[in-house]
């Protein structure tokens, strides 16, 4: 693996009736890995990002404050080899934004608009035994958001945001095996024919997928006990996510391809598309911090998430339910940590998805950073996963093949320079 990046960034005062600042971005990226397979190069994936950004800093008018951002990025994407899962690609986008806010007495009043134009091309002309369309998407969003000081350290939030969104290159145009996930993807450009002998042939026929949010907030943040409790309520239209078809690689009449050329032989890969479907997800995360006495601090959180189809059924791949604790400690250049986090049976699972069992961790921390020195060194030693406990990922492809590690230690030397 290899990257270079170089990065141009600037800002600059100005004293005028309508701009009280400018801040530049310019960033290039060149990125490329290959995966080794018997010696010999597999397949390599390269990556080029061209990437401008400039925010106009407006002068306070009426108490709002704000910018106006302008942005433009270009992406050229290329796969080579027989593990390729996309063809090669170009993504162009171009956005304008704008963001405000103004505090009155007790409350902060927040707005934000963005309107974007993003093309995305396959260069492959023959990809998967059809030329691909130039798409073209013009998603826009804004939101509106209020914070209100209940009281001395306490406050409350909401905010609504309409919000859409172009799909990626892998949502669109994937067709192949994707060995990171042991599966055989499918984009959403292209549709299934489940007859006797199943196949996918190219539809344009994709959208921008729309959102409409509202986030809750409630937080006190002084004192020697501090929480914070955030809720959701997520609706969204044309939300793109990976459905399991249930038949594997080996089923699907793959049309457009010389067998000789399949030199890699990956057994049956269950065959995942990318599907677009109305549905809605909402949940809760919430911290509590005590500082029992000024060395000693515990620590409480828990979030969940629930994710449905809207004409029924359960989004794939949804985490579990989960409850945490830590009890720390710090002193005289000492750091002590239990930590224990619970995730809980997730059984409520899309179709052709199994059931995953709940499971417990348990993990300890000790370090001790030398007082005085320059470059703040640690030594530390560390032990997860105490009990051995077999966990698996429910939100993971390869839940089943790699669950997280047992009981594992590490020792380790830290600085900073």
């Amino acid at each position: 693996m290899k990257q270079d990046r170089w990065q141009l960034a600037s800002e600059l005062s100005l004293d005028n009736p309508w701009l009280s600042g400018l801040d530049a971005r310019i960033g290039y990226t060149d990125y490329e890995h290959s995966e080794i397979e018997n010696n010999a190069i597999g397949t390599t994936f390269s990556n080029q990002t061209l990437q401008a950004r400039v925010n106009l800093l407006l002068q306070e008018m009426a108490g709002w404050r704000g910018a106006i951002t302008l942005e433009s990025k270009t992406t050229d994407f290329e796969a080579i080899g027989e593990e390729a899962f996309t063809p090669p690609s170009t993504t162009e986008s171009s956005a304008i934004g704008l963001i405000q806010e103004k505090h009155t007495g007790e409350f902060l009043w927040q707005l934000g608009a963005r309107i974007e134009r993003v093309t995305i091309e396959a260069t492959d002309d023959d990809w998967e035994g059809g030329n691909l369309d130039k798409l073209a998407f013009t998603p826009y969003s804004f939101s509106a958001g209020l914070v209100w000081d209940i009281a001395a350290n306490y406050n409350a939030g909401i905010s609504f945001t309409h919000a859409q969104r172009a799909p990626s290159t892998a949502e669109l145009f994937s067709y192949g095996p994707h060995i990171g996930t042991s599966t055989f993807e499918v984009g959403a450009l292209f549709r299934l024919d489940d007859t006797e002998e199943p196949y996918f042939y190219y539809e344009n026929n994709v959208e921008e997928e729309v959102s409409n949010n509202i986030d809750l907030s409630f937080r006190r943040h002084s004192g020697n006990i501090g929480w914070v409790l955030n809720l959701f309520y997520n609706q969204v239209d044309n939300f793109y996510y990976e459905r399991n078809t249930g038949y594997t690689s080996e089923d699907i009449e793959e049309h457009g391809h010389d067998e000789e050329e399949e030199s890699h032989d990956h057994g049956e890969l269950p065959v995942y598309v990318f599907d677009q479907a109305n549905s809605t997800l909402y949940g809760l995360e919430a911290e509590f911090a005590w500082q029992i006495s000024k060395p000693l601090t515990l620590t409480l959180w828990g979030d969940t998430v629930r994710g449905k189809l809207d004409d029924g059924g359960n989004l794939p791949r949804t985490p579990p339910v989960r409850l945490g604790g830590m009890l720390s400690y710090s002193s005289n250049g000492w750091d002590a940590g239990i930590e224990i986090t619970h995730a809980f049976e997730q059984n409520k699972v899309s179709e052709l998805e199994t059931s995953t069992a709940a499971y417990t961790l348990l993990n300890t921390e000790l370090a001790y950073t030398f007082q005085g020195s320059q470059h703040d060194l640690t030594v530390y030693l560390k032990a997860n996963n105490l009990t051995d406990e077999l966990a698996y990922v429910h939100s993971s492809f390869l839940k089943e093949l790699a669950p997280l590690p047992g009981r594992n230690f590490s020792v380790g030397l830290r600085g900073m320079f």
